[in-house]
C-alpha cells in the first residue's frame, strides 16, 4: 500500500459519553466511488475477551479505516478478509474480519446515507490475568541499585503522604501492594513529594506542552498489557487510586486531569518498568522525570542520545565559540516565544534524545580567565550554560528525530543559529546511529 496517498473521504469517529464502550467510526465518501463504507466499532465484537479495560483510540479507528479503504479501492479487501494487527509493543493482538454489508442505520452510520456498510468486527488477543510474579534475579539487583540511587538523593526524614512511606528495609515480594516493585514506586512518589508545588507545576507546564505533540497515554497502556500475564494488574489498579487519592480527582479540571494522569503514568510505568522497552520508559516518565531535574540534563542513560549523534554534536562544538553557542541559544529560545521549541521539547523530554553535557563559557568570563567570581556574575555564568546545554539538548533532538519535525522548526532553528558554522550541513545530512529499544 501506498503510505504517500491522502484520503479524500472522511473518517467520522463516534464518542460513548457515558464510557460503556460503544465508541465506532466509519468512513464517508466512499460511496461516490461505487463502493460501500466502512464501519468499526472502538471494542471487540468478536472472541471472548470483551475488553473492558482496552479499546480503540479514535485515532486508531481512523487509521484502521483508512488503511482497510485503500484495500478496498485497490481490490485488496472484500467481506470475508481476515488479518491480524500487533498493538500496545506486541502484548496484545487484534483479529480482524470484514463481515457482509449492512444498511447504514445497523451500525449507526448515518452518515453513509443510503450506501452499504462493510463492518470490520475484530477479536481482542491478549495474555490473561495471572498471578503475581517474582522479579527476575538480574531485574531485582537493577532495582535494588535504582532504588538505593534514588534514596541517595532524598532528605532525611522526608515527608510523605500517608501510605507512601519507604521501607525500613525494602522487600521485592510480588505481592506487595504495587506490586515487586513497591520500593521504586515509593521512592520515585517520594522525589515528587519531596519537590513541592514547584514540582508540580513544572509537571503541568510540561505535560500541556507534551499533549499537543506526544501521546503519553500509550506508555500507561503498555504498562498495563504488559503486567497481565506477571500478574500486576491489581496493583497497578490500586496505585492510580492511591495517586488520587493523594492529588485529588482526575476530572476536577481539564489541567488537573493532565497533572494526575503525568504522576500516573511515571508511577504506574515504574511499577512495570522491567517488562517495558525503554523508549516506553521514556515516553511514560519523561514529562515528571525531566521535571525533577534541576540541571538540563538526561534523567538516566536511557534519556541519552545516540553515540553517532553525541559525536556530531561535539565536533560541530569544537568548532563553534561559546559567545556564538550563547547568541544562538539565546535567539532560539525567543523567538516567537518559545513555540518553534514546543515539538522539539516534546520529544527531547519523552525519548532518548537528550544531548552529551557540555561546558561552555564566554570569552570574558572570569572562571576562564582563572579567576574566582562573585556570587552575581557565577549565577549569570550558570544561567548561559544552562541556555547552550538547552540548545544542545534541542539539535541533538533535531537530529535523533529529524523526519518527525515540520521543515519549518528546522528552518527556525538554522535561523537563529546562524553563527554556528556547518550546522545546516549536519541537519541535512543522513546520520546512522543505533536505535534504541
Amino acid at each position: 500500500m501506498d503510505e504517500t496517498r491522502h484520503p479524500w473521504w472522511m473518517v467520522t469517529a463516534v464518542f460513548d459519553p457515558d464510557g460503556g464502550g460503544s465508541d465506532f467510526a466509519y468512513t464517508e465518501g466512499l460511496a461516490r466511488e461505487g463502493r460501500p463504507e466502512l464501519h468499526i466499532w472502538g471494542r471487540p465484537s468478536l472472541g471472548d475477551d470483551p475488553g473492558e479495560d482496552w479499546c480503540f483510540s479514535q485515532r486508531d479507528a481512523c487509521r484502521i479505516l483508512n488503511q482497510a479503504a485503500w484495500r478496498l479501492l485497490d481490490g485488496e479487501l472484500a467481506a470475508g478478509d481476515s488479518w491480524e494487527a500487533s498493538y500496545d509493543e506486541g502484548f496484545v493482538t487484534a483479529r480482524f474480519t470484514v463481515g457482509e454489508p449492512v444498511a447504514a442505520d445497523a451500525v449507526d452510520a448515518w452518515g453513509a446515507g443510503d450506501a452499504p456498510v462493510l463492518p470490520i468486527a475484530w477479536e481482542l488477543v491478549r495474555p490473561p490475568l495471572g498471578p503475581p510474579r517474582p522479579l527476575s534475579r538480574e531485574a531485582q539487583k537493577q532495582a535494588v541499585e535504582e532504588y538505593d540511587d534514588i534514596v541517595a538523593g532524598l532528605v532525611p526524614a522526608i515527608v510523605v503522604p500517608p501510605g507512601w512511606e519507604l521501607p525500613r528495609a525494602p522487600s521485592w515480594d510480588p505481592g506487595q501492594v504495587y506490586g515487586p516493585r513497591t520500593p521504586l514506586v515509593l521512592a520515585r512518589a517520594a522525589q515528587i513529594w519531596q519537590a513541592g508545588s514547584e514540582a508540580l507545576e513544572s509537571i503541568l507546564d510540561r505535560a500541556l506542552v507534551v499533549a499537543g505533540h506526544v501521546g503519553v497515554g500509550y506508555a500507561a497502556a503498555v504498562a498495563r498489557a504488559a503486567g497481565r500475564e506477571p500478574g500486576r494488574v491489581p496493583a497497578l489498579d490500586r496505585l492510580e487510586r492511591a495517586v488520587e487519592s493523594v492529588l485529588g480527582p482526575a476530572d476536577a479540571s481539564p489541567e488537573h486531569a493532565l497533572l494526575v494522569g503525568a504522576v500516573t503514568t511515571a508511577l504506574v510505568v515504574e511499577a512495570t518498568a522491567d517488562l517495558l522497552p525503554d523508549r516506553v520508559v521514556t515516553l511514560g516518565q519523561g514529562v515528571v522525570r525531566t521535571a525533577l531535574t534541576w540541571r538540563p540534563l538526561a534523567p538516566d542513560g536511557r534519556w541519552a542520545c545516540s553515540d553517532a549523534v553525541a559525536q556530531a554534536v561535539v565536533t560541530l562544538l569544537s568548532s563553534t565559540s561559546g559567545d556564538d553557542l550563547l547568541d544562538s541559544a539565546r535567539t532560539w529560545s525567543t523567538h516567537d516565544e518559545g513555540e518553534s521549541r514546543w515539538p522539539v521539547l516534546a520529544t527531547l523530554w519523552t525519548s532518548a534524545a537528550f544531548g552529551p553535557e557540555v561546558a561552555v563559557q564566554d570569552a570574558t568570563s572570569p572562571s576562564r580567565r582563572g579567576r574566582v567570581p562573585s556570587p552575581e556574575v557565577r549565577e549569570r555564568e550558570l544561567q548561559a550554560s544552562a541556555l547552550i546545554q538547552d540548545w544542545v539538548n534541542d539539535l541533538a533532538t533535531l537530529l535523533c528525530h529529524r523526519p518527525v519535525f515540520h521543515p519549518r522548526v528546522v528552518d527556525t532553528f538554522l535561523e537563529c543559529s546562524r553563527r554556528v558554522p556547518g550546522l545546516a550541513a549536519l541537519l541535512n545530512q543522513p546520520l546512522t546511529h543505533g536505535g534504541r529499544t
